[in-house]
């Protein structure tokens, strides 16, 4: 009886063995205003969404086609599960 668990075990692939180029197990790190340059300077929306006043201020004077909003600073967090600041709470009818 061929074995079941052939293919999972690496005799599948032992032969055939795939590497990948050093430069594609790299991260490149880039910040965020980077990043917002790049992709406005290359897709060019109509509106760009930016959490930070000061990168956003520098956006719209760099790229006047673009509208840029401003997203508060309650929302700008890295928990997404918080409820921002700025909405209002659930009333539950406790006092």
């Amino acid at each position: 009886m061929a074995d079941p668990l052939w293919g999972l075990n690496g005799a599948f692939n032992a032969g055939n063995r795939v590497y990948m180029r050093a430069a594609a197990g790299q991260i490149l790190r880039r910040d965020g205003l980077q990043t917002s340059f790049h992709i406005v300077r290359t897709y060019q929306p109509s509106i760009w969404f930016e959490p930070n006043w000061q990168q956003g201020r520098l956006l719209a004077r760099t790229f006047p086609h673009c509208r840029i909003c401003s997203v508060p600073l309650e929302s700008d967090t890295p928990n997404l599960r918080k409820v921002p600041g700025w909405r209002p709470r659930r009333d539950f009818g406790r006092v």
